[in-house]
């Protein structure tokens, strides 16, 4: 009866161990979901504020293009101003030899 009893305890803790070896893994693998949840998260996130600064340099990037075209047209409506005014003192330069 004392062997039954024996072997019968060390089936109970055999038990034991064997329902922790489990619960262990099972915990393992719920870890290893939620760290690869939080890569995926993370990662997520990067892409996210990856886009918007590559979309936040194109915007710079257009609108300093276009700041720089209109600075070029406005130096081309300057030098098309100035060239008027030459020739309009030119014809009055002109006029005024003319008629002295």
């Amino acid at each position: 009866a004392a062997v039954a009893a024996a072997a019968k305890e060390e089936k109970e803790k055999a038990a034991a161990v064997a329902a922790a070896a489990e619960a262990d893994a099972d915990f393992a693998a719920a870890a290893a979901a939620n760290a690869q949840k939080a890569i995926a998260i993370l990662t997520a996130k990067a892409d996210k504020k990856r886009k918007q600064k590559e979309t936040a340099d194109a915007a710079k990037a257009d609108k300093a293009s276009k700041e720089k075209d209109e600075a070029a047209a406005a130096g081309e409506t300057k030098k098309k101003k100035r060239k008027g005014n030459e020739n309009v003192l030119d014809v009055r330069e002109g006029f005024i030899s003319f008629i002295f």
